[in-house]
């Protein structure tokens, strides 16, 4: 299997923050932290569980929120996050900033990322925890097969 979900199946869930556009760019972003968490149990399997696609549901709606939200911080020369996109346009060129962010340093974006790779993980582990794939092995087991 090359696709754990289709645009389709994520629409068909419920799922719609991220649009057609960007949507097989963060499919195969969720696929690859699955993949490294699942050490690639999934890939010869013919068919998705149902838990494999809602995990990949909201792991790609958890990516695209979180690149979203860095996108939206501009770099000032001191090495601080200075100001964000709070209001954008495009017809009118127009972007709004909002208030000055003294708090957010590369020490912190870097324990942000730490913290959202984290989340990843719980949230892998909190879909995937006891199934397995159609070899009949569970995806999360780290031991000796």
């Amino acid at each position: 299997m090359t696709k754990y979900l289709t645009e389709k199946q994520y629409n068909d869930l419920g799922y719609e923050l991220v649009d057609s556009d960007s949507f097989e760019r963060y499919n195969y972003k969720a696929k690859t932290k699955i993949d490294k968490y699942t050490f690639r149990r999934f890939i010869n399997d013919e068919k998705a569980p149902e838990e494999l696609k809602m995990c990949m549901c909201e792991l790609i709606d958890m990516l695209y929120s979180f690149d979203k939200t860095l996108a939206s911080y501009q770099f000032n020369a001191n090495g601080e996050y200075d100001t964000y996109v709070k209001k954008e346009s495009n017809d009118g060129v127009s972007v709004e900033y909002g208030s000055r962010l003294t708090n957010v340093t590369f020490d912190s974006l870097s324990t942000a990322r730490k913290t959202f790779e984290l989340s990843v993980y719980n949230l892998i582990r909190d879909y995937l925890n006891g199934v397995k794939n159609e070899c009949g092995k569970l995806v999360l087991y780290r031991g000796i097969d």
